[in-house]
């Protein structure tokens, strides 16, 4: 016995050792986000849940302030309930997203881990909408567990639901429209259902995955409202599979309205 545990733990101790090294060459990003309380040399603490460059304005991070309350309050609206917390971290340098952002080429990104959410805002990302969106994927994660979220859900749900609280996108019919010239060239939900995917199409056509997403989305909550997304959200949470949950939700909330 004594010498399994000696053998389990010869290898043990070097496969974690060597996960963990993975996991900081591959998401480093995500890690100065975790430990963001220790990293207040070029970040100042505002709130529990929010953390600015140490070099922003005071009169910005109020305006800041102020618009990730006023973006809560839009999906109160929406959700009725707004269940997470992210921490934000926000930047006046377009060098803060490629430090904290993995380098994207965005006003603003989620880093959804284990332990939480972290948004990260850059210069042209501390507007209501973006802050909307970013608040959106976060409530979705919470919602039906991190997991679930990583293993279910596709990009083209994740994207079209956060666009629906993201005014930057309130023409998206007459944008998908004019992008996929009435349908003819509209890309399928099967090849936006990987981010990766969700991405490359983008480059190609500006937008298109986006107004694509927003599109089915919007359709599908015309229909099952706020009481079917949260039946939805329920059902991926205890393990039903994406399209099911999907479809059936869609199905249940059809014959109701019919009735």
């Amino acid at each position: 016995m004594k010498r399994l545990l000696k053998i389990s733990l010869t290898y043990l101790v070097p496969a974690i050792f060597i996960a963990i090294l993975i996991y900081g060459l591959n998401f480093n990003h995500q890690i100065r986000c975790i430990l963001v309380e220790y990293d207040l040399s070029s970040l100042r603490k505002e709130t529990d849940n929010l953390y600015v460059s140490a070099g922003m304005d005071k009169i910005d991070a109020a305006l800041l302030k102020e618009n990730i309350e006023a973006s809560r309050k839009r999906l109160s609206h929406f959700f009725d309930t707004v269940y997470a917390n992210p921490v934000f971290l926000a930047g006046d340098s377009e060098n803060f997203m490629r430090t904290y952002g993995a380098q994207l080429n965005s006003p603003g990104m989620n880093h959804i881990t284990p332990i939480g959410s972290y948004i990260v805002l850059g210069p042209k990302g501390l507007n209501r909408d973006v802050i909307s969106h970013e608040l959106v994927h976060a409530e979705l994660v919470y919602r039906v567990g991190w997991w679930n979220r990583e293993m279910e859900i596709p990009t083209w749900f994740d994207e079209g639901l956060a666009l629906m609280l993201d005014y930057r996108y309130k023409d998206s019919d007459a944008m998908w429209n004019i992008l996929t010239k009435k349908g003819e060239e509209a890309p399928s939900l099967k090849e936006l259902e990987k981010m990766k995917d969700f991405i490359r199409i983008t480059q190609k056509s500006p937008y298109l995955s986006y107004v694509t997403s927003m599109r089915e989305v919007s359709r599908w909550w015309n229909v099952v409202g706020l009481n079917g997304f949260a039946e939805f959200t329920d059902r991926i949470k205890n393990g039903e599979h994406f399209p099911s949950a999907y479809k059936e939700t869609e199905n249940k909330f059809s014959r109701m309205t019919k009735k």
